[in-house]
């Protein structure tokens, strides 16, 4: 018999044979085309995303962590921030500064470090400025923003988003119509007697 006669006057095997099934189901990195997504679209937000590590779907502490980093200046840009604080978006655009994302030892969690500006010189409309008073204006413009929280804040907002992703995508690709498309495209038939399959 076939998948859909199975389900439909077996109800209970069928349930035995779909659970079997997902256990082997997705033998591979279906997980990959996620991520990929995922780094593309982080790309637009100015994050570089280099690794990711998640767990799932059924367990207290399950979730996703990536390793990564964000350059300031872009994320400035991102916020409206270069408009609002552009002394210390200059500075940050003239030095290079980025914000390094790292999967904490406590799992599935992350942590942000900010390599600010160490040494800049005054630059755009603030070229005229003293060196000391460039540095004051810079140092209170980044305090006034708070740049690691900020940034730890999207991080959880994506990991959070990336794990539903992921979590959609597994569900799809265990689902019951995923098994009874895989039966349908190989084949399968199900003998009359309890637990065999045969193709």
């Amino acid at each position: 018999m076939n998948v859909i006669e199975l389900k439909t006057f077996y109800p209970k095997r069928f349930e035995k044979e779909y659970q079997a099934w997902t256990n082997y189901a997705v033998g591979y990195d279906w997980w990959e085309t996620v991520y990929e997504d995922f780094k593309v679209d982080c790309m637009g937000l100015g994050l570089h995303v280099d690794d990711i590590q998640f767990s799932g779907f059924h367990s207290q502490g399950d979730g996703v962590a990536f390793d990564g980093r964000i350059y300031v200046a872009e994320w400035m840009e991102g916020k409206g921030y270069n408009i609002t604080h552009p002394a210390a978006y200059l500075a940050c655009k003239d030095d290079g500064s980025y914000v390094r994302i790292e999967k904490s030892h406590r799992h599935n969690a992350m942590r942000v470090n900010l390599h600010s500006p160490l040494q800049s010189a005054p630059s755009g409309i603030f070229a005229g400025l003293d060196d000391e008073a460039w540095d004051d204006l810079v140092d209170d413009q980044l305090c006034d923003l708070n740049i690691e929280d900020e940034i730890m804040s999207l991080c959880e907002v994506l990991a959070d988003k990336l794990y539903k992703d992921l979590e959609a995508e597994y569900e799809h690709l265990t689902g019951e119509e995923a098994f009874i498309d895989s039966c349908e495209c190989n084949e399968v038939t199900f003998e009359e007697t309890e637990n065999a399959i045969s193709a």
